[in-house]
């Protein structure tokens, strides 16, 4: 009877015997084995991609570490350690197809090691210096060395699983300059391109429209928005939101109650290299699965992976001309706490009530959670200058009401400078853009002159009075324009 420890998502998702394969499996002496043979291939049963595959579901933490240093030893004997572009630089019986790592190989386990191990740097110091060395001056890599001597054009599926890799060394452990220029000219990229359109406008492949998972070097429309969101919130910026919301409403039509599913797998039709008897590398053998790529590539099923990872996109940051709309963190306690226990602000929200310090813990774990399970929240609204807490703002469901509501509330030192104007202008268009909600509503107490104000300069019109918490408050309707 098998020990591993079965997550939850595995579970809920009926994954449970295939998971415990792949778990059992990377335990094996075979893995090892497959893995001293060679780190990469064959696809796709073999450890680099059952570690690649637990690692895109969330599950890296189940990944045995004793497969991980394997991984790492063998990168570092077996790998040359820069891609050569002349053909005088490939030195001399170096296998070019096993023996080199292309830029989507490599961004992508590098993604895991850095998960894994905080010392792949110290032990694989050549990976991160190689993605900088490769960008093309249009912000892209490409797995063709020919790129790098004819067309300089980059190809957006050699060029996202790097793009991620320096990514998660910026969440981290922070970034060189030349890393940090790095980022921001990849970004850049994808803006360009829309994400999927090449820069006449045309689509650059139709199947960049459709969903798959996992993805391992391939790429789709929520691959790159969710690169992109990822780069906005550590930037804090709003260069990159035209792009992120037209991606948002090209996902938001793909829902089905709530869901997303697989819409295409590249997988299926792969090719890989395998040894013969002999020892010597051919490739055209079909690639062969295993049980727990089977079950979650399967097209047409609904994907809890997907989905989780489109409601972490809904849930990234709104960034203003002087504020930033994000979820809570620790550090808002202090400021939060303050402001729900100021009369001059509690007066007028809810029950009229002072909150404990507990309950503003609660409250804080409260949004955030629910913020990430539904897409939409109540966020911290922050001074961009600072990152500070001076608000909320945000969307939940009032049962009493059978609605939608709009609400927010400042720390009253920073009433009266158009903060709360601010920010509702950012946050509803884009709440309703990417919800098809037709009927957001907003309270307020009789007698709060600038709240209303407020919401009417909001696109919010009066719709007459409703008994909440047993008293008579204004009821407003929002108003499309």
């Amino acid at each position: 009877m098998s020990t591993v420890q079965i997550p939850d998502v595995i579970r809920e998702s009926k994954l449970e015997k295939a998971f415990i394969e792949s778990i059992e499996y990377l335990n094996s002496d075979l893995a090892i084995d497959s893995i001293n043979s060679d780190p990469y291939w064959p696809k796709w049963d073999t450890p680099w991609w059952h570690m690649s595959l637990l690692y895109e579901m969330g599950l890296e933490k189940f990944i045995p570490d004793s497969v991980v240093t394997c991984v790492m030893d063998m990168m570092g004997k077996h790998y040359l350690q820069f891609f050569p572009i002349q053909e005088h630089e490939l030195p001399e019986n170096i296998d070019p197809y096993t023996r080199i790592p292309c830029h989507c190989q490599l961004g992508n386990m590098y993604q895991i090691l850095k998960a894994k191990r905080p010392d792949v740097d110290e032990v694989l110091p050549w990976i991160r210096p190689w993605f900088i060395r490769y960008q093309l001056p249009d912000g892209g890599l490409n797995c063709y060395d020919d790129a790098y001597r004819e067309s300089h054009k980059s190809s957006i599926a050699s060029s996202l699983p790097v793009f991620e890799a320096v990514m998660a060394c910026a969440e981290v452990d922070g970034l060189s300059d030349e890393e940090a220029a790095f980022l921001d000219k990849a970004a850049e990229y994808l803006i360009k391109h829309r994400l999927v359109h090449r820069l006449d406008g045309a689509l650059m492949d139709p199947d960049f429209m459709m969903l798959q998972f996992p993805r391992f070097y391939s790429y789709d429309v929520l691959r790159g928005l969710s690169f992109l969101t990822r780069w906005k919130n550590y930037r804090k910026s709003s260069e990159a939101d035209e792009v992120i919301n037209e991606g948002l409403r090209i996902i938001g039509e793909k829902l089905s109650s709530g869901m997303l599913r697989v819409e295409r797998s590249d997988l299926t039709r792969t090719k890989t290299r395998t040894k013969d008897d002999s020892g010597e590398w051919h490739y055209g053998e079909p690639a062969k699965s295993f049980a727990l790529l089977d079950e979650v590539n399967a097209i047409g099923r609904e994907s809890i992976f997907l989905t989780g990872e489109y409601r972490r996109v809904m849930n990234t940051i709104i960034v203003t001309e002087r504020l930033i709309l994000r979820p809570f963190i620790e550090a808002d306690f202090e400021s939060y706490k303050e402001m729900l226990q100021d009369e001059a602000v509690y007066q007028w929200l809810g029950d009229r009530k002072q909150r404990t310090d507990e309950q503003v813990l609660k409250m804080m774990r409260y949004f955030n959670d629910k913020s990430e399970k539904d897409g939409h929240g109540v966020y911290a609204v922050a001074l961009k200058e600072s990152n500070k807490l001076i608000g909320h703002a945000g969307t939940s469901f009032f049962k009493d009401l059978d609605r939608t509501e709009y609400l927010y509330a400042f720390s009253k030192d920073y009433w009266g400078k158009g903060y709360a104007t601010e920010i509702g202008r950012a946050y509803i268009p884009l709440y309703l853009a990417l919800t098809y909600d037709k009927s957001l509503v907003a309270i307020a107490y009789q007698g709060n002159d600038k709240s209303s104000h407020v919401l009417e300069k909001l696109n919010f019109a009066k719709a007459g009075e409703k008994e909440i918490f047993g008293q008579t408050l204004d009821y407003f309707e929002y108003r499309r324009t």
